[in-house]
């Protein structure tokens, strides 16, 4: 069947006298068409107003044209014109390695901040793996060996972190160099291997002394790969921690000089003189009114008794209550046995700055895992460090 059409309006008529009674009529039917392209040009003009709003492409500021486009033209329309701009540079994420992670004190200020993200953490000690991933997102650590580690897995990583077993080089550790210092080469293969832009170390003071060899090789490993090193022994105490722990943290930065970082580590200092004063400037209660605490002494011609008017001594891997039969040290801050606070798992991970968010699960080496953490709050300075190098 013919069908007829009204051109203005659209209306069709299956008989051709109806359509010719519509195109004689006296008040002539709307145009639709100019109605469509009138609400076709709005929703146009509407929708290229809202693209306009500052859409930001690889850092740069697109403007959208948003002259109305004609719906009837063959005519493309007009391209975006790109308007560079001064912006913030929005940095991606530092994919992070961490080796010989223990319960997690190093990574603390890395797993803490949105410019970082710990790709997998490795640790030999079962205990130190799992109180790590119950307090850090995506049960990344694992308990494992770092001989039988595969670098091609981990080819865009950006900082590789961690603390090799110091035992060896340590004056706990009796200075006798044996597998554990073995570690420490093996740390430094796995950075030369993989190359990332940046690493951290921490380690004793002694291994440039004990394990000198050692050392001389690493670090002539690490020029050879074009590592600039920024090497500091540090005092935690000047960076906030109420201890006298001592340890060598070494910065590497590829393809830069020797010390770029050594202005920053200057910024990041913020001494702590008693054990007193920290609790009180960040919050922090011990349940106790004792003033007093009792640390274990390597042998009996140490004190054991210190005050907290003063730095707490470093804290080791090992936790005693005082013994009966203890004797009195001329340097003991105090004398009366009632008086004298026993160290716990609370307030000795206090001391070594752990949060009250941190948790340790019911582990018979607590003691250890938290001796043999750095301070998360060194490690926040750490990473104070590395980010006013890489937003400088």
């Amino acid at each position: 069947m013919v069908k007829y059409s009204c051109e203005r309006c659209g209306k069709e008529f299956s008989q051709k006298s109806h359509y010719d009674s519509h195109n004689r009529r006296k008040t002539p039917c709307e145009n639709n068409a100019d109605k469509i392209k009138a609400l076709v040009d709005k929703a146009v003009e509407e929708k290229l107003k809202e693209l306009n709003k500052k859409l930001i492409v690889k850092n740069e500021e697109v403007i959208v044209n948003t002259d109305v486009m004609d719906t009837h033209q063959s005519k493309q329309p007009k391209k975006f014109k790109i308007k560079k701009k001064h912006m913030v540079n929005v940095k991606p994420k530092l994919n992070v390695l961490s080796l010989f992670s223990g319960c997690g004190g190093l990574d603390y200020g890395f797993e803490t901040d949105d410019n970082f993200c710990v790709v997998k953490a490795y640790d030999f000690n079962k205990d130190a793996v799992e109180t790590y991933n119950f307090n850090f997102k995506g049960n990344k650590a694992e308990y494992f060996d770092v001989n039988q580690i595969n670098i091609d897995n981990f080819k865009d990583i950006d900082l590789i972190i961690g603390g090799p077993p110091c035992q060896d080089f340590s004056v706990a550790g009796k200075k006798k160099l044996g597998d554990r210092s073995s570690m420490t080469t093996k740390f430094i293969e796995i950075i030369c291997d993989i190359k990332p832009k940046y690493f951290i170390m921490e380690n004793v003071p002694t291994i440039k002394s004990v394990g000198k060899d050692i050392y001389t090789n690493i670090i002539s490993k690490l020029k050879e790969y074009n590592y600039g090193l920024t090497e500091n022994i540090v005092n935690m105490s000047d960076y906030g921690v109420p201890s006298l722990r001592k340890r060598i943290i070494i910065i590497g930065v590829l393809n830069d000089c020797d010390g770029v970082l050594q202005e920053y580590f200057e910024s990041q200092k913020n001494k702590c003189n008693s054990l007193t004063e920290y609790l009180t400037k960040n919050n922090i209660s011990l349940d106790t009114q004792l003033t007093d605490i009792y640390r274990h002494p390597c042998n009996y011609s140490r004190r054991g008794v210190f005050s907290f008017d003063e730095l707490y001594p470093t804290i080791r891997g090992c936790m005693r209550r005082m013994p009966p039969k203890y004797k009195f040290h001329e340097g003991d801050t105090c004398k009366i046995r009632d008086q004298i606070l026993n160290p716990t798992i609370d307030i000795i991970s206090k001391i070594q700055t752990f949060p009250d968010s941190f948790k340790f699960i019911e582990k018979k080496n607590n003691q250890l895992l938290i001796g043999n953490s750095v301070p998360p709050l060194m490690s926040i300075k750490l990473r104070n460090i590395l980010l006013s190098y890489v937003n400088k």
